[in-house]
């Protein structure tokens, strides 16, 4: 199945929801399995690099399927690195973002940025719960 924009929107929406929860504003990026964008959206009073962190973020998810928080510590390892340069620094090494995962097979990812990696963690993991 492939992401549907009234999916990702709704995870979009889960996402800035709980980010208005912890008092925060963020970007959430919903991108599908081979890490384009399907639906995207920076709260009001969001940083301006904000949603370049986020879809950076989900595109790392999506491609391992694994939440980034589990790939940073691999940021200086070589395939890493070859493949930060290769994607001209647009992969972002750091928590923040969760695959969307159905039939365990991942479909896709959400990533956010604004606040802390771990508040940026729980964004992203509410917006897959919207699922």
């Amino acid at each position: 199945m492939a992401l549907s924009l009234v999916d990702a929107q709704k995870a979009v929406a889960a996402a800035q929801a709980k980010a208005e929860g912890l008092g925060i504003t963020i970007a959430a990026v919903v991108v599908d399995g081979r890490g384009d964008i399907v639906a995207a959206a920076r709260m009001d009073g969001a940083r301006w690099f904000t949603a370049d962190v986020a879809r950076g973020k989900a595109f790392l998810s999506a491609t391992f399927g694994r939440p980034s928080a589990d790939l940073a510590e691999n940021a200086d390892n070589p395939f890493f690195r070859s493949m930060l340069a290769h994607f001209e620094g647009k992969i972002v090494f750091a928590p923040g973002a969760v695959p969307i995962v159905q039939d365990g097979a991942p479909i896709g990812a959400i990533g956010t940025s604004g606040g802390t990696g771990a508040q940026d963690a729980e964004c992203a993991t509410a917006g897959v719960d919207s699922f």
